[in-house]
């Protein structure tokens, strides 16, 4: 993703928590290098994921899916 504004949302959010990453991927259930992968725009934060966050973390599952929807739209745009 071009500029990764679901990454960053979620190292915000982890930032205000006052949340390591290893905290934070262990309450997902997840591996911390998976979590540093979402919040450098490397891997996808699936809808899954996002409700994950919502739940677990804090923040709107939107926070990180609408972002990351409307960059895919833009990208078929310019590819049509």
């Amino acid at each position: 993703m071009s500029n990764n504004a679901a990454g960053k949302a979620l190292a915000e959010l982890l930032k205000l928590k006052d949340l390591s990453q290893r905290a934070a991927a262990d309450l997902l259930g997840i591996k911390q290098p998976s979590l540093h992968a979402m919040i450098h725009g490397d891997l996808r934060i699936t809808a899954d994921m996002a409700v994950k966050i919502e739940r677990n973390i804090g923040g709107r599952a939107e926070t990180f899916v609408y972002p990351q929807a409307a960059e895919e739209l833009a990208k078929a745009r310019e590819a049509a």
